[in-house]
């Protein structure tokens, strides 16, 4: 089975980098530079890449989320990313 993490917030910075904020992250599975699919049941919106891992400044309330980035358009609302039903699909 892929590796999957919940997406549960979405950033988008003045450069254009988006920031997917997630939950359910193995901290021994490596994401980074590879493919990843945006996912809700047997949805998929869409195909990116995750090119950095992003320090989240309140960490230590959320112990169980890291913050990943992507150059790439991310094509989800922020109520969507809110909602739960969307995860980051690692593909392999």
């Amino acid at each position: 089975m892929r590796p999957r993490m919940q997406i549960n917030e979405i950033f988008v910075l003045a450069d254009g980098t988006t920031v997917l904020a997630c939950s359910g992250c193995e901290s021994t599975i490596d994401v980074l530079g590879k493919k990843a699919k945006i996912v809700s049941g047997d949805d998929i919106r869409q195909t990116l890449i995750l090119s950095r891992e992003r320090k989240m400044l309140n960490q230590s309330l959320f112990p169980d989320q890291k913050a990943f980035e992507t150059i790439d358009f991310v094509n989800l609302s922020a109520d969507e990313a809110r909602s739960g039903n969307w995860f980051i699909a690692i593909c392999e």
